[in-house]
């Protein structure tokens, strides 16, 4: 499926509340590639496109977000949930 919101996965510039999970931490496997939790294919998945995902959305990076639009495909999910990222892009920018 889709790689959930930010907010989903701990990288909303809100403060968190205690316990909840970050997916870009070994506790999820995504900085050991030998830590058992995904599968190779997923792992190279998290660390080359949903963590930079992650990140670029989080700091709003616009250059960083339009450098991933052609690997979104990997992350999985709708074509629908996949022009978030363009939709978020032209926000911003209208938004400067």
């Amino acid at each position: 499926g889709f790689i959930g919101s930010p907010k989903a996965q701990g990288l909303h510039p809100h403060p968190r509340p205690p316990g909840a999970p970050n997916f870009l931490s070994p506790k999820f496997g995504v900085s050991t590639p030998q830590s058992g939790h995904q599968t190779p294919q997923n792992e190279q998945t998290m660390v080359e496109v949903a963590g930079p995902l992650a990140l670029a959305i989080r700091d709003r990076d616009v250059a960083a977000l339009r450098c991933l639009q052609p690997e979104l495909h990997r992350i999985g999910g709708s074509n629908v949930q996949r022009d978030i990222v363009p939709l978020t892009i032209t926000h911003w920018e209208k938004s400067l």
